[in-house]
């Protein structure tokens, strides 16, 4: 029974067409296609709002998950005060630490010993530099960072290194966050008796950023086969490779639940009609997505809302003395080292991120770096998975931009790998490119 404070028709009026269809839709599974700027996060706490408020499920029956602690503050923030402590939100990882420390045989009764980053890389480091000849010299980071790349190249290191690893969390009794999931997944099938509470638990679960899942988390919410299941994300925003997420859940969703319902949020109200427009027309060099069309829901034109400008190693400190006095800004970078160079040449840390770090937020003003750290990118492997990402993470980066966006490229870099590549196979055709000189008077403008 509805709450008589509840007015349908008064809550609704906050939210799109679009996005009342899946406020409203009673499916059991339903999947939310969201693109950049859609407002997909106001629309599924507005979906857990609306179940609240209709009283078609109490808030302790709701979980929402997602993939970054950023991001779970985030929605946080979006749940009314008055039973934002009686739902859970957690990252998947959170969520099965707490319900294995509490019901789990033998791990509720002591405390889980969950492995620190810093332990695990030394750990690969010494067993790396006891195998350098093997290896040949690849910094072990860059191996740990991408498996696929790891097992591709040096196959029996990969899989020596891995079982020594699994010996050395035995013998200490560690566990990695991963380990939680896969612990709570095999279980889930087995249908151990303890389980049993966890699945009883909620009726209603709600994933957001989802192309940033990988495949035991699938398992997880086929195995809780709850009454209502929502997944909101963008492969087109899956940039996650190198934490072992992937995009292949999120695309091939539909196969693994054959009655979900699908939707689609495809206007953008953040960037104006051009950015989105150069948005589309580069996640299009990405092999493998599902296919949709971004359309502005703003509809005011701009002159010089994208340009590109060359940039010259060295010439940092000059770039960043044509900014306009309290210009709102953000440099996008690739890698942390790129970041770096920025800051070195005067730049205030806040204003430098890598692309990666940027991931939800919105600026008025992206300066995209093509730089330097582009990796994997060329035309004649556009089918390559690292292609792929690389075209997402330009896709990300530049879909940050409220009002203006600006390309940094180096003139000089070779058409035929990476960076160079992927400015002028992909964004040049499209960009106007402009002098130097002309820089401060167009961002003025």
């Amino acid at each position: 029974m509805t709450d008589q404070s509840f007015q349908e028709s008064d809550f609704l009026t906050n939210y799109s067409l679009s996005q009342q269809k899946i406020i409203l839709n009673q499916s059991s599974v339903k999947q939310v296609i969201a693109a950049a700027g859609s407002g997909k996060t106001r629309t599924v706490t507005g979906l857990i709002n609306f179940r609240i408020l209709s009283k078609t499920y109490p808030p302790e029956k709701i979980l929402m998950l997602s993939f970054s602690r950023k991001a779970v503050q985030e929605l946080k923030e979006r749940i009314p005060e008055s039973f934002r402590e009686r739902l859970e939100i957690s990252t998947f990882h959170a969520f099965a630490y707490r319900w294995l420390s509490r019901i789990h045989p033998e791990l509720s009764s002591g405390e889980i010993k969950i492995l620190k980053e810093e332990d695990r890389l030394i750990f690969f480091q010494k067993y790396f530099q006891e195998h350098a000849d093997a290896v040949g010299g690849i910094p072990y980071r860059l191996l740990l960072s991408d498996k696929k790349l790891f097992k591709e190249l040096h196959p029996e290191i990969y899989k020596s290194s891995f079982k020594k690893f699994s010996e050395y969390k035995k013998a200490n009794q560690y566990l990695e966050y991963g380990d939680l999931i896969r612990i709570l997944v095999n279980d889930l099938i087995a249908g151990k008796p303890y389980v049993d509470s966890l699945r009883s638990s909620y009726d209603l679960i709600v994933v957001d950023e989802f192309q940033d899942t990988d495949p035991q988390q699938l398992d997880f919410l086929k195995e809780m086969k709850c009454r209502e299941l929502v997944v909101v994300g963008d492969d087109w925003q899956a940039i996650y490779a190198f934490r072992g997420a992937s995009a292949e859940p999120f695309m091939n969703f539909t196969k693994q639940f054959r009655h979900t319902k699908v939707f689609y949020l495809s206007d953008n109200y953040r960037s104006l009609p051009e950015i989105i427009k150069l948005g589309n027309h580069v996640i299009q060099f990405s092999n493998r997505q599902l296919k949709k069309k971004v359309c502005a829901a703003r509809k005011e034109k701009k002159r010089n809302a994208v340009f590109a400008v060359p940039l010259l190693p060295g010439s940092e400190r000059f770039i960043h003395e044509q900014f306009p006095r309290e210009f709102s800004f953000r440099i996008l970078t690739r890698s942390n080292r790129r970041r770096l160079s920025w800051i070195d040449s005067g730049l205030p840390d806040q204003s430098v991120m890598t692309i990666h770090k940027s991931k939800g937020l919105e600026f008025n003003c992206v300066f995209l770096d093509i730089t330097g750290g582009w990796s994997g990118y060329s035309p004649d492997q556009k089918n390559h998975p690292g292609a792929d990402e690389e075209i997402r993470i330009a896709y990300v980066g530049l879909t940050r931009a409220v009002n203006k966006l600006v390309i940094f490229y180096d003139p000089d870099a070779p058409l035929d790998r990476s960076q160079g590549a992927l400015f002028g196979n992909v964004f040049r055709p499209k960009v106007k490119c402009i002098k130097l000189c002309q820089l401060k008077e167009l961002l003025a403008s």
